[in-house]
């Protein structure tokens, strides 16, 4: 069971797309009982109503797919910075820290100028 503050949903799509979440939670519970749940709960607690989705293999499924495309979507991004973007007077807030891409690898500009960037500690915010 999830609890949301959510007031009622607005249809049955919606209670779809919000299932995504509770169906991978229930990959956890699989491995730790060994069974899938054979439903999966939200309670909105501001109407006081209790939403019963009966677990469905094909939904699980549909779920992962998504999960699955969202990652590979992430790693093909191609991120860019804005064209006044200046290395030497933007970069050392922006790059250190507000954007993570860089040390994680992913941002082809701070593996390009990383030199530049180098010595920069990371901010503590």
């Amino acid at each position: 069971m999830d609890w949301k503050s959510k007031s009622a949903f607005a249809n049955k799509n919606e209670v779809e797309e919000y299932a995504k979440q509770l169906y991978i939670y229930s990959l956890h519970i699989q491995r730790k009982y060994g069974k899938f749940p054979v439903e999966l709960q939200f309670y909105q607690f501001r109407i006081r109503h209790k939403e019963i989705i009966k677990f469905s293999k094909k939904s699980l499924d549909n779920t992962l797919e998504w999960v699955y495309n969202i990652v590979k979507s992430i790693e093909e991004e191609q991120f860019y910075l804005p064209m006044d973007f200046d290395v030497g007077k933007d970069a050392d807030f922006f790059c250190r820290c507000l954007c993570e891409y860089g040390q994680n690898g992913i941002c082809d500009y701070y593996k390009n100028y990383s030199q530049k960037l180098e010595g920069m500690k990371r901010c503590l915010i």
